[in-house]
């Protein structure tokens, strides 16, 4: 399986500061608002968020849609 190239490694190395948007909020469909917006990625998080996986799964989903890249950060011992 070949892994999509990181929008925001990419950015990084070419010395550009990437737009990253934390979200505190479970819905894919903020998620795809946030990529509609043009940000490069989206740090998701599971510590401080009530969800569960297939919540995350969906969220990751709709970022691929606008190729958006995911950081996660999960619960606190996962």
């Amino acid at each position: 399986m070949k892994l999509r190239p990181s929008r925001l490694l990419k950015l990084l190395r070419q010395g550009r500061k990437p737009t990253v948007l934390k979200l505190n909020l479970a819905d894919p469909r903020v998620v795809e608002l946030a990529g509609h917006s043009g940000v490069d990625a989206l740090w998701l998080c599971m510590e401080h968020v009530p969800g569960d996986w297939l919540s995350m799964e969906n969220q990751i989903r709709a970022a691929r849609i606008y190729d958006v890249d995911t950081l996660v950060r999960v619960a606190r011992g996962s």
